[in-house]
């Protein structure tokens, strides 16, 4: 099973509930809302997409497969940006 972690270029800047992601290879920008940012925080140590769901679930009103679903999306988006690597 792969696991994901923090690109180690991505500098993150919160704003209350919101954050903003910069890649530091070439400055893009990326918008985190609070979920995102929760997601990015868990991947400060690599985690499985299963970790994650099992935290989110606790901490979120979302249905498990929902869950799954919209974070597999989101992680396979982050990997896409090279803002999170996959292991």
């Amino acid at each position: 099973m792969s696991s994901y972690c923090q690109a180690p270029n991505v500098d993150l800047k919160r704003f209350y509930d919101d954050g903003v992601a910069t890649r530091g290879s070439d400055g893009t920008i990326f918008a985190f809302n609070a979920v995102t940012i929760r997601v990015w925080d868990l991947l400060a140590t690599p985690l499985e997409p299963e970790q994650i769901v099992e935290a989110l679930l606790k901490e979120f009103a979302v249905e498990p497969e929902q869950c799954q679903r919209e974070l597999a999306a989101l992680l396979k988006q982050m990997v896409d940006e090279r803002i999170v690597i996959q292991t």
